[in-house]
């Protein structure tokens, strides 16, 4: 079984595909993302891919919501 992951894993994955803003960076650490997730997807919720939530949408990864960033 794998621990869940956390914010700073998150940061760490932000940083990994380019993000330097530390406010950015800051707010995905204050974002309290397991709030937003189902119950059984909330050890995922820190983790950099998409999570299913309900009605055929998915909160989106890191990645793809970097990737649609100004400038």
């Amino acid at each position: 079984m794998s621990r869940a992951a956390s914010p700073s894993d998150l940061v760490a994955a932000a940083r990994a595909a380019g993000i330097a803003d530390a406010r950015v960076l800051a707010a995905i650490s204050a974002t309290p993302r397991a709030g937003f997730v189902p119950a059984h997807y909330v050890t995922d919720a820190y983790r950099d891919e998409p999570i299913p939530i309900r009605q055929a949408q998915e909160a989106v990864g890191l990645h793809p919501a970097a990737a649609h960033r100004p400038g």
